[in-house]
């Protein structure tokens, strides 16, 4: 039976690295009885693949691993037994039942199917970001950054990856967007949820390419901001939090838990 778990991260737990979140969730899964599938072999390891890492230092409600047990259980029945076995500040929302895998098909996990990722970015009240300078970016046809790839660093146009731009101080407007919005109605409720606010910050939100073949990261996003505003760019001058990430099947792009292949 496939399975797949969203999950949030947040509090002190952000600086725990991948590999660390990937044991926590092994051990948790043992502290159940839930029945989890092992790889063959002379090192048998649980049948566990987790979507796109994410970075260290940022807290998420989006996070996602796919599982395998050996007999079925309701979605139900995982929440309430993997819920039970979690610790503080890591957090189980949502459980979809998979479909069963076709012999002789590519293995579809949720990792293959991320096509984009929608992050809230507060720039703290003492970096000097304001409003305006969300939206003189929001306003730029093109903007020129340079990101790290495997090669070495390569000249990257910004507004290529970012398909959505909201600002969230007061109510939330919507300053670019170049398809139908994927974070309205209750989507949107759900994202902001746990996004820390604070009193005279300036917060946004981006929905941006992700996964194997195009990645933004959310630190471009903030750094591009730093730039408009005429300050140079520090990671601890914005808390960045990851919302959801989406996946793309059948011509539609919507939240992994929607996504059963």
């Amino acid at each position: 039976m496939r399975t797949r778990i969203r999950f949030s991260k947040f509090g002190s737990m952000k600086y725990l690295g991948h590999l660390d979140v990937m044991r926590y969730f092994q051990k948790a899964i043992r502290r159940t009885d839930l029945d989890v599938c092992y790889s063959e072999g002379f090192h048998p390891h649980q049948i566990m693949s987790f979507a796109q890492p994410l970075s260290l230092a940022l807290t998420s409600d989006g996070e996602y691993f796919d599982v395998e047990f050996k007999t079925e259980h309701s979605e139900e029945e995982i929440f309430t037994k993997l819920s039970a076995a979690m610790g503080a500040e890591f957090e189980i929302s949502h459980v979809t039942r998979l479909n069963d895998y076709i012999k002789h098909t590519k293995k579809v996990t949720g990792m293959s199917l991320i096509h984009a990722a929608a992050y809230y970015i507060e720039a703290k009240p003492g970096a000097a970001v304001r409003a305006e300078h969300i939206r003189m970016l929001a306003a730029c046809e093109k903007f020129s950054m340079m990101r790290k790839t495997k090669s070495g660093e390569k000249e990257y146009d910004l507004m290529t990856g970012i398909r959505e731009l909201w600002l969230t101080d007061g109510e939330p407007e919507m300053l670019l967007g170049r398809e139908t919005t994927l974070l309205d109605g209750h989507l949107w409720e759900m994202g902001m949820k746990n996004c820390r606010r604070e009193a005279g910050a300036t917060g946004f939100v981006c929905l941006v390419d992700a996964g194997s073949e195009k990645n933004v990261s959310a630190d471009l996003c903030a750094e591009a901001v730093s730039r408009l505003a005429g300050i140079p760019y520090h990671s601890s001058d914005y808390h960045i939090h990851r919302m959801e990430l989406f996946g793309k099947a059948e011509g539609s792009v919507l939240p992994l838990w929607k996504i059963v292949l």
